[in-house]
């Protein structure tokens, strides 16, 4: 029914259905659900995203078109966890997206690390033949992104991106990037380094503190006791 609706609903208001979000997570909740056993999904410990281990959890996955429009929704158990996800995600998306008119070539699978693995990079295909087109960032599993992010800084050929965020947002970050092709097994993307200098204001203002805190004279520095 869900997904009917959702269906309707981009075609009726005619949303823009080329970038594809995808992302997970763990709903908490309390009581004795005992029940849930042999269940399409079971309501169990796992991995909690708002940091209550103690409660038992279901895990709840969505694909979002334009920003924050879910299209499809889907439950998993709360020990489910996020590659399990991804994987199956791949093997759907492209009959999902067919639906509303798009194939592999017309849309942009965005997600997180977790669908970054060997095999996925695989059944998604490289640049020369892609079978799903995708962004995501890559995690650190993979000894090349140390050695890119070495490089980039190394080289300093950076590509100014400019500053990014909502336009009446105070303070917005300046991107820039540092790109080129490489070869994953065998299949070649497009991978990129991105430098955000929001990151460089924040680390300067913890090392400056760091360092007022250096420069206090030890006959200055607060002492306690239990004399």
């Amino acid at each position: 029914m869900f997904s009917e609706i959702a269906l309707e609903a981009v075609k009726r208001w005619n949303i823009d259905a080329s970038q594809v979000h995808h992302d997970t997570t763990s709903v908490s909740v309390w009581g004795d659900y005992a029940h849930s056993s042999g269940g399409p999904f079971e309501i169990n410990h796992g991995n909690s995203q708002d940091k209550r281990p103690d409660l038992i959890q279901f895990v709840m996955s969505q694909l979002c078109v334009e920003k924050d429009i879910p299209i499809e929704t889907k439950i998993y158990s709360g020990n489910e966890d996020d590659k399990t996800i991804s994987k199956g995600i791949l093997r759907r998306i492209s009959s999902s997206m067919a639906d509303y008119g798009r194939d592999g070539r017309e849309f942009i699978y965005i997600g997180d690390c977790s669908m970054v693995t060997e095999a996925n990079l695989t059944f998604m295909g490289g640049r020369d033949k892609p079978k799903v087109r995708f962004i995501s960032r890559m995690p650190a599993t993979f000894n090349l992104v140390n050695a890119l992010i070495t490089e980039a800084v190394s080289q300093n050929r950076w590509t100014d991106i400019g500053q990014l965020g909502e336009e009446n947002q105070e303070d917005r970050a300046s991107y820039r990037s540092y790109e080129k092709e490489m070869s994953i097994g065998t299949n070649r993307y497009r991978v990129a380094v991105i430098h955000s200098d929001f990151y460089d204001r924040r680390k300067q203002k913890s090392l400056d503190r760091k360092i007022q805190k250096d420069l206090i004279p030890w006959c200055l520095a607060p002492i306690t006791c239990n004399l």
